[in-house]
């Protein structure tokens, strides 16, 4: 009876030894999994190898936990035929819920599938999928974003669109991120966390939401992101607009100092005839560009009967006119609240005839 029970003790050993899973190799070396021989050919390079089935078409996983759900592997291969080796097989990192990286109680970066709200001002709130998210920066030689013409649809130009970025304030702040163990308000007051941040700056998600809902992204807890290189097509379009503007206003100001020039020719020669060798002088105004106040000088003989300064804008709309009742060296104080930022051309006008013009800026 003794002997029947090893014998049959030694063929069940046999029997599982030519279906074996896990072999342990010569030089101490492991494989796991369905491995044939006839079919390909090992890896004896390996401490451990794992298998699925057959070499090249196998997407093995070494799985965690009593399912698939979270399991490091190799991609599964398409099917080929001749079976022959055309497929370069890659890393495969699989976790339904997401993936997270932590070091101590921070994580370093994570991503959650789903869906997450977008403002849109067209479409009202949609859903986009999750971002990938690093609370670390992030270095490397060029971050590159898709932008081929084929990848895109409901290609529209932008028009005027930024000028909301005058709307926005530019701000310093220190980044104050919290970890997993603190809240949004704890994180804000925590001292350590912020004198270890760098000044960054910036804008302020809330404000930007009001102006360019687009670039603003929520996450499932309320945390807001920006797109900022959504503000660089914004910022080129009002670029161009400036430049026209600039361009139209300087062809007004040619047009403008050729005409000042030609009566100043004339009307100042009649001026002078008239009152002998005492001229009528215009100054330029000082301080110029001005802010909140600037002072204009001229000159006007006691044979005047009428004098005034009118400033116009560079469409030649009258804004202001300054009568002068004084003669010899005069002086009026221009108050910067009482005309729009911008710049204006003043003319001297005594007695029905121009005298001078000449320029000044008013700044913000």
């Amino acid at each position: 009876m003794k002997k029947m029970t090893i014998l049959i003790l030694s063929l069940i050993t046999l029997s599982l030894g030519a279906n074996a899973q896990l072999r342990v190799l010569s030089n101490g070396h492991i494989q796991l999994g369905n491995w044939s021989s006839t079919t390909s050919q090992s890896d004896t390079t390996s401490t451990i190898s794992l298998f699925g089935i057959g070499k090249y078409n196998s997407g093995a996983l070494l799985t965690f936990g009593g399912r698939t759900d979270v399991s490091i592997g190799e991609t599964k291969a398409p099917a080929i035929t001749p079976p022959t080796y055309k497929f370069s097989p890659q890393l495969l990192l699989n976790g339904s819920g997401g993936i997270q990286y932590k070091a101590s109680t921070s994580i370093i970066f994570s991503y959650t599938p789903g869906s997450t709200p977008i403002y849109s001002s067209e479409t009202g709130t949609t859903n986009v999928e999750n971002p990938f998210t690093f609370n670390v920066n992030l270095k490397a030689p060029k971050y590159l974003t898709t932008s081929d013409a084929r990848c895109k649809k409901n290609i529209e130009p932008i028009e005027s669109l930024g000028k909301g970025l005058y709307e926005l304030t530019p701000v310093s702040y220190v980044l104050s991120i919290p970890n997993e163990n603190e809240s949004l308000s704890a994180s804000k007051s925590s001292k350590a966390t912020q004198a270890s941040s760098p000044v960054t700056y910036g804008f302020l998600a809330q404000e930007v939401r009001e102006v360019y809902p687009d670039l603003v992204y929520e996450d499932s807890i309320g945390m807001l992101s920006l797109d900022y290189d959504g503000f660089i097509p914004l910022l080129v379009d009002e670029i161009k607009n400036l430049n026209a503007r600039i361009e139209k206003q300087e062809e007004i100001i040619a047009s403008l100092t050729t005409d000042a020039g030609a009566k100043k020719t004339k009307g100042t020669a009649g001026i002078e005839s008239l009152y002998g060798n005492d001229n009528v002088v215009l100054m330029q105004n000082r301080p110029n560009p001005f802010k909140a106040t600037t002072e204009i000088k001229c000159h006007l003989p006691q044979e005047v009967s009428e004098a005034f300064i009118c400033i116009y804008d560079l469409n030649g709309r009258q804004q202001m006119r300054l009568d002068l009742r004084e003669r010899g060296d005069v002086a009026v104080t221009v108050s910067g609240s009482s005309l729009q930022p911008g710049m204006y051309i003043y003319s001297l006008i005594a007695d029905g005839r121009e005298a001078d013009s000449k320029r000044m800026i008013l700044t913000e």
